[in-house]
Order: structure tokens, then C-alpha cells, then sequence
């Protein structure tokens, strides 16, 4: 991104200012930051909301997965894991649309969420 001009919603009117590269880079950090949390909690949500994480993590804490499924639902808490591993390690160069940035989903755990 350090080409790319940043805008950010800044100000109490909520016009976007555009901040060039390496003019403030304080703010264009933490734009980055903000970006990938956002990104990173997106890409989550996508797979298992809120409640079928609850619903996820009751059944396997009451032991009513079958031993697939636990290990299916341990692989989603590693993944979890390691997007926000990715998300802490992503610079200014990188977008975090950008798919090759991110962990793949392991098998089996779009379909273990369906199911909750």
C-alpha cells in the first residue's frame, strides 16, 4: 500500500481525508491495523458466527462431538489461531483482501459449522 493513498474517516463531518504515503505514517499504521482486524474478523464470521461458535464450543466442552468432529473443531480453534497470527503480522505493503495473506480454511470445517 505504500502507493496507494489511504482515506480515512477522520474527521466530525465524516468527509474522507486522503493521507499520502509516508505523510503520517502513525495513522497510516493504524489504518493497516484496523484494516486487517476487520478483515480478519470478516473472514471468521464467514465461516462460523457467534452463535455457532457458542454452539460449537458447548458441544465439544459436553463431549457430544464424535471424535471427526472434535478434531474438526480443533483444527477451526487452530485456524482461528492463525489468523490472528496473520493479522498481527501484516504490514503496510500488504492488502488485506488479499487472499494469499491468509490461512486456508481446513478441510472439513465449513461443514462442521453448517451444521450448528
Amino acid at each position: 500500500m505504500d502507493e496507494v493513498t489511504l482515506k480515512l474517516m477522520a474527521s466530525a463531518d465524516a468527509s474522507a481525508h486522503l493521507i499520502a504515503p509516508g505523510e503520517h505514517p502513525d495513522i497510516a499504521a493504524r489504518a493497516v491495523v484496523s484494516a486487517g482486524k476487520a478483515e480478519c474478523a470478516r473472514r471468521i464470521i464467514a465461516v462460523a458466527d457467534d452463535r455457532t461458535q457458542a454452539n460449537m464450543q458447548a458441544e465439544f466442552s459436553a463431549n457430544l462431538m464424535d471424535d471427526k468432529q472434535a478434531a474438526t473443531y480443533r483444527a477451526f480453534l487452530t485456524w482461528v489461531r492463525d489468523m490472528r497470527e496473520a493479522r498481527r503480522s501484516l504490514s503496510a505493503d500488504v492488502y488485506p483482501s488479499d487472499d494469499s495473506v491468509w490461512p486456508d480454511l481446513p478441510v472439513g470445517v465449513f461443514e462442521l459449522a453448517r451444521q450448528y
